[in-house]
């Protein structure tokens, strides 16, 4: 991971989940979910924070990325939209 990764990773881990911002939580720790174009991971740049309910699923009534990925994206947006929306934020803060 070089240092322009790294700088993309604690930014996102720090602003904590995106879709509990979303929801109006604030900051929830949050874990790197890398997006995925024709099946295949795209490098640390392209990825966005959520926390484990949003992301895989454990039970506490908020929509997972993985399990639903539809609802999901009905609710919060693509994850391109999310990675926009994070990008925006991270160019601001420069």
């Amino acid at each position: 991971m070089n240092q322009e990764e790294l700088n993309w990773i604690h930014f996102i881990l720090g602003y904590g989940c995106i879709a509990c911002r979303i929801d109006g939580y604030g900051y929830e720790p949050a874990s790197v979910h890398h997006l995925i174009v024709g099946g295949r991971r795209v490098g640390h740049l392209h990825s966005i924070p959520l926390c484990p309910p949003h992301h895989v699923g454990e039970p506490k009534g908020k929509i997972s990325r993985h399990k639903n990925h539809k609802a999901f994206n009905a609710k919060y947006g693509t994850e391109k939209e999310l990675h926009e929306k994070m990008l925006i934020l991270y160019k601001g803060e420069k």
